[in-house]
């Protein structure tokens, strides 16, 4: 956030070369649905309800869903390896559990 207000809000010459390289800010609410399949395919993310689930996930608004999703299936991930298993639908749920706090997916 620090950094943000830097680039847009202070044009000191402490921070005009960070300025002059960025040329436009754009917020995206909500990812391109093409891109939750590209990266749900690099996962290995097969299954319609995985893939439904995660994709809840990516979708909630305000910026950051990818990253919440991709946290999600590396912690899924971990789990299955601890359990010695795939990872599976359960993997996933019980990893947004523990990163959400109870947030609905």
């Amino acid at each position: 956030m620090e950094v943000t207000r830097n680039i847009e809000g202070n044009r000191s010459a402490q921070f005009a070369q960070r300025y002059s390289r960025v040329s436009m800010r754009t917020i995206i609410e909500v990812p391109h649905p093409g891109d939750v399949t590209v990266l749900l395919a690099a996962w290995g993310v097969m299954n319609s309800m995985e893939t439904k689930f995660l994709t809840n996930i990516a979708m909630v608004p305000g910026g950051g869903a990818l990253r919440s999703m991709t946290k999600c299936l590396e912690l899924a991930t971990i789990i299955a390896q601890g359990s010695k298993a795939e990872r599976n639908i359960n993997h996933i749920k019980m990893a947004w559990d523990q990163l959400s706090a109870g947030a609905v997916a």
